[in-house]
């Protein structure tokens, strides 16, 4: 059987017999420590990701939508544009639309088109190079 070379070998150039040395738990603690960091680093990124997600995603009620959207517009005509821009100065409308681009805005107002929501109901009412043009009718049950 082939001789396996000494563990350690002390200042005579002598081997030391082997033997865990008291160094191999300070690596394992640092270790464990470096694993923790690292997982400390993960548990921030996915609270990071969670309120990304939460911030750009649009509130999932469609109802308390089409009450903001009819207290911004009242009886006029719209495009999804217009309600982005006009969700700068209109607080309920912000909260209503969340980070919803216009595209999205768009798309769920497509989703909902013709559906009686609560007092509401979206209805398309033309297209142009502007895109969609969406009226809500008000139900007054």
């Amino acid at each position: 059987m082939p001789r396996r070379a000494p563990a350690a070998i002390d200042q005579n150039g002598s081997a030391l017999p082997f033997s865990p040395t008291p160094d191999l738990a300070t690596r394992v603690a640092a270790i464990e420590a470096g694993y923790q960091h690292l997982r400390d680093d993960i548990q921030q990124l996915r609270d990071m990701v969670n309120r990304l997600i939460a911030a750009r995603r649009p509130l999932t009620d469609d109802a308390q939508l089409l009450a903001a959207i009819a207290h911004a517009v009242q009886d006029h005509v719209f495009t999804a544009r217009e309600l982005r821009n006009h969700a700068i100065v209109d607080a309920n409308l912000r909260v209503a639309i969340g980070g919803a681009n216009v595209r999205q805005l768009g798309k769920r107002l497509r989703r909902v088109a013709g559906q009686r929501i609560g007092p509401y109901r979206v209805l398309w009412a033309d297209r142009d190079s502007d895109g969609n043009f969406w009226r809500l009718q008000v139900f007054n049950d």
